[in-house]
């Protein structure tokens, strides 16, 4: 006996399918899926950091750093002391330890922005051990002043507010783990 298929096959115009997702493929539709699952990962990540003890978030950021490629044997040397300026460590820019970075991290609440001053100190922390690259990481966000005041030095400042540190989070994941991998199939066009 002949083999008689028993649905109907549609044509792309009249697919049951793209009729229910309008104007959205299914790829777009997956698409904002994983973004809203990544924004829910990253408010989530964002209120547990804000939580945590400050060495616990230097070590978030340490992480960070070693896993972009930072420091040599994946560490981050603690500054100490009187007349670290609030700086947290450095880290190694390259594997010859040529030039360092250093660090400075700072948990704040949401609501606290991190404004001029606090960008002026770090800068001056930097310039007292002749500095000419640093990081400055909080949980928070900056103000449109401390963004200027960074691009208006001689140093080299990049500015890392509470978006950006959970970006780079997932990115090279740190705190985070998979949950799941999908597998989307497409016809073989060589079979």
């Amino acid at each position: 006996t002949e083999y008689i298929p028993t649905r109907k096959v549609a044509g792309p115009e009249s697919s049951p399918v793209t009729e229910a997702l309008g104007d959205q493929t299914p790829q777009d539709l997956i698409e904002s899926g994983i973004d809203a699952i990544e924004d829910d990962v990253k408010s989530k990540l964002l209120e547990r950091l804000r939580g945590t003890d400050p060495l616990f978030f230097v070590q978030v950021v340490r992480s960070v750093l070693v896993k972009m490629g930072y420091g040599t044997e994946g560490e981050m040397k603690q500054l100490r002391g009187s007349g670290d300026g609030g700086l947290d460590g450095k880290i190694d820019r390259d594997e010859l330890g040529l030039s360092q970075i250093y660090v400075q991290a700072k948990r704040y609440a949401e609501d606290n922005v991190v404004g001029r001053p606090a960008i002026q100190g770090f800068v001056g922390a930097l310039a007292t051990r002749g500095a000419n690259v640093g990081v400055f990481f909080t949980t928070s966000k900056f103000s449109s002043e401390a963004m200027d005041a960074a691009e208006r030095v001689p140093q080299d400042i990049a500015l890392v507010d509470g978006l950006k540190l959970t970006e780079l989070m997932i990115k090279h994941r740190v705190g985070v783990q998979v949950a799941r991998r999908v597998e989307i199939v497409k016809i073989d066009e060589d079979f």
